[in-house]
């Protein structure tokens, strides 16, 4: 027995809720985008090659 007034004010909060979540997660994308970008990268393959093994 909802009433046509309150199904929609929830209806369109719940959208709005929706929308306001994609955009946070879509924020979130791009911030974590930015960090991988911003990252140096190593080109060489001697990772490992100075930790002393005989300690």
């Amino acid at each position: 027995m909802d009433m046509q007034g309150t199904s929609g004010v929830a209806q369109a909060l719940a959208i709005r809720s929706a929308v306001m979540a994609n955009n946070k997660q879509k924020q979130e994308e791009q911030a974590v985008l930015a960090l991988l970008q911003s990252a140096p990268v190593s080109n060489t393959s001697s990772v490992g090659s100075s930790i002393n093994t005989y300690a």
